[in-house]
């Protein structure tokens, strides 16, 4: 007859400070197996709930850190976009200047040592030669314009700073005796040449231009000069004339008020006198005339276009 085997038992004695009795838990040795399973089963559910708490909370920050590497390529790439868009201006701005400076020097050449250098002393310029002189003002209204541009880019090159410094004084002193702007607002209703003269309705020639305008408007000096002539100067009544140098003079004349003296020196742009209808005249308006060595030129080749 085989022996009963027998049960074993864990015991878990509470031993408490007190007087009290002792208490005693018997557990069985399956019960303890169990009781030791299912602390290893939870203990191992709650570290992986704990891992996968850490890996969702790492996850998050590195999807925190992939946006922000996100943004940041975006912001680098705008950069840049805006770097290759500012590389390409400068670019435009470097044919820009290539180009301006290109025709600068063309102008340069044709006009500066040709005319200016050439011709500052010796101005010719008749009824027969007045266009080749609108040609060149109108060329060096333009190389103006040109030198105008230039200046607001800066040039490395020492050799092209100085011939912009001095075909810009060359110019200055040129343009500014040459009589180019307009010496009043207003519409020209007799220009230059043969014409019906107005009171004795005969064929006569007229020997500058007639520009409408209201009485006592202001004239303006056409150019820089010295003036020679300010008083009543026969049909033309109250006049001003002007010496601007290199045989050039421009007069003013049916003027009502005359605001400068003989003698006085005036800026291109100066006020000079104001619009009437003295001498002979039949209604307010300016006559203006261009002379050359006291040879009446046509004022519209001179003039600037408007």
């Amino acid at each position: 007859m085989k022996k009963r085997r027998e049960k074993r038992y864990w015991s878990i004695m509470l031993v408490p400070h007190s007087t009290n009795e002792i208490k005693v838990f018997k557990i069985s040795s399956v019960k303890y197996k169990l009781l030791a399973l299912g602390t290893i089963i939870a203990t191992a559910i709650i570290c992986t709930g704990l891992t996968i708490t850490s890996l969702v909370e790492e996850n998050k920050h590195l999807s925190e850190k992939i946006a922000l590497a996100n943004k940041l390529t975006e912001e680098q790439a705008l950069l840049i976009e805006e770097n290759e868009k500012e590389i390409s201006k400068l670019k435009e701005e470097k044919i820009k200047q290539s180009r301006m400076t290109e025709e600068f020097k063309t102008l340069y050449k044709d006009l500066t040592h040709k005319y200016i250098e050439e011709n500052m002393n010796e101005v010719v310029a008749t009824r027969s030669t007045g266009r080749n002189d609108r040609e060149f003002v109108e060329s060096a209204s333009k190389l103006k314009s040109i030198l105008e541009e230039l200046e607001k880019i800066n040039h490395s090159d020492a050799e092209i700073t100085t011939d912009l410094e001095d075909t810009q004084a060359k110019l200055t002193e040129y343009m500014n005796v040459v009589p180019t702007l307009w010496p009043t607002a207003g519409s020209v209703t007799s220009g230059f040449g043969y014409r019906t003269d107005p009171i004795s309705f005969t064929r006569r020639f007229h020997y500058g231009i007639d520009i409408s305008a209201p009485y006592g408007r202001e004239i303006k000096a056409s150019a820089s000069g010295r003036v020679i002539l300010s008083d009543w100067h026969g049909n033309y009544g109250k006049t001003v004339i002007i010496d601007h140098g290199r045989g050039i003079t421009t007069l003013y004349a049916h003027c009502s008020k005359l605001l400068v003296s003989e003698g006085n020196t005036v800026n291109k742009g100066d006020f000079i006198a104001l619009v009437g209808s003295t001498g002979r005249s039949t209604g307010n308006h300016l006559h203006f005339e261009v002379r050359v060595y006291d040879e009446a030129v046509d004022p519209m080749e001179y003039l600037d276009p408007r």
